[in-house]
């Protein structure tokens, strides 16, 4: 009945989308073709065509019906895929996930990390902290009353661990296999199952990341668009079909961008303006990927907006980066951080293999200035945040999405 839903909705209107391309234009209209090589669109003035290695992500530019409230199943694949559904259960190695107005998932238990059987989203502390414990075997998680908390009246929800084998998990029991001894567990007791998965499988790199109506998030190895309809693969094996109006978002960025804050530097050296045992302390505690530590916030604000990703960088810091397989350009927006006002002023140099690619005076309470720099066939990257016309003071470079893509 919900993919019938679905489809009556798609035969009447057609949904339209947004592609923005890692240059930042962007195209919008309905979605003629899509798969891991890039996209058709149908435009006001035709059908334009977009190479997937060029696209960021396609966003939906109507909000597809919201199924989360109805979702409160949650399955966590190895391949990082998130999805959500109402019920799962899981026969003879294979997990059957129904989910609101879409096709239910099946998909190998081999593929499964975890599974949490309930929405408690007070208990994702304690949650969170189950996950972290490395595991010999599967676990169920059990929840127990404790103790209420001071003041507090009602007992206390608490996640205990027990470890074996999981069978089977039916609508009602989980079927549990505990020093030899098969126990059926109700799952009202449960929070959630985390499987045991032998370190060492490679898979499959995912083409693009799509998320759909339930807040399900794919790592997809393959998609394919007939019709109106989706056809994902992620990258552990999990297959579904998505109506295109279910659609959400398809991010491509996490195959063709690479974030610089997520790249181990090959070095990075700060030297202060003045020598000190206090800048000697200061060396000490700097992070090496941001402002010291108690400076400032991680995230960082220019030209009145909020980044939370790429780096901040005190002058006088070299720092050198490898730079990743196929990448073509190298990305940045980049200015004197908010906070400082009108203070720093700093000289920003760009290598790429000993040969100087940018480089650029920036002064606190400027415009940022943004940086697009070729570095195909580039193997390092060089940032220099050297001394300006104020010494060291206020010098705190950000440099905003710095990115590679492809």
């Amino acid at each position: 009945m919900g993919m019938i839903f679905y489809a009556l909705i798609s035969g009447v209107l057609a949904t339209e989308f947004k592609a923005t391309a890692l240059s930042g234009t962007t195209t919008s209209g309905e979605l003629l073709e899509v798969s891991a090589d890039g996209l058709a669109i149908r435009t006001a003035d035709g059908v334009v065509r977009v190479d997937g290695r060029q696209v960021a992500t396609v966003d939906a530019l109507t909000e597809p019906l919201d199924t989360t409230a109805a979702n409160g199943v949650q399955i966590q694949l190895i391949d990082g895929s998130r999805l959500w559904g109402n019920q799962v259960v899981v026969s003879r190695g294979t997990a059957n996930l129904t989910r609101v107005e879409m096709e239910p998932v099946e998909v190998s238990s081999r593929a499964i990390q975890w599974i949490r059987l309930r929405r408690s989203t007070e208990l994702n502390p304690m949650w969170n902290e189950q996950l972290a414990i490395e595991n010999k075997g599967d676990v169920v998680i059990v929840r127990k009353t404790g103790r209420p908390a001071e003041g507090e009246e009602r007992p206390a929800t608490v996640l205990d661990r027990v470890e074996g084998i999981i069978k089977e998990i039916t609508a009602d029991t989980v079927h549990f296999e505990l020093d030899g001894e098969l126990v059926k567990i109700k799952r009202e007791k449960l929070e959630g199952l985390i499987y045991f998965q032998p370190p060492g499988r490679e898979l499959v790199a995912a083409v693009c990341r799509l998320t759909d109506s339930s807040r399900s998030i794919w790592n997809a190895k393959a998609i394919q668009l007939e019709g109106t309809t989706l056809l994902v693969s992620s990258a552990a094996g999990a297959k579904s079909r998505i109506p295109l109006s279910a659609l959400r978002q398809l991010d491509y960025s996490v195959v063709n961008t690479q974030y610089l804050d997520a790249i181990e530097p090959d070095s990075w050296e700060w030297q202060p303006f003045f020598e000190s045992r206090v800048a000697a302390g200061n060396l000490q505690r700097f992070s090496g990927r941001g402002l010291p530590d108690g400076d400032a916030s991680s995230a960082m604000r220019l030209g009145g907006r909020t980044y939370d990703r790429g780096l901040q960088m005190r002058s006088r810091t070299v720092a050198t980066f490898r730079i990743p397989k196929d990448a073509q350009r190298f990305l940045a927006t980049v200015g004197i951080d908010d906070r400082l006002g009108e203070s720093g002023n700093v000289q920003l140099l760009i290598r790429g293999d000993n040969r100087q690619l940018y480089s650029q005076s920036i002064v606190g309470g400027a415009e940022p200035q943004e940086v697009s720099l070729d570095v195909s066939g580039v193997r390092r990257l060089t940032l220099l945040v050297d001394y300006g016309d104020e010494l060291d003071i206020g010098d705190y470079l950000d440099l905003c999405n710095a990115r590679f893509t492809r």
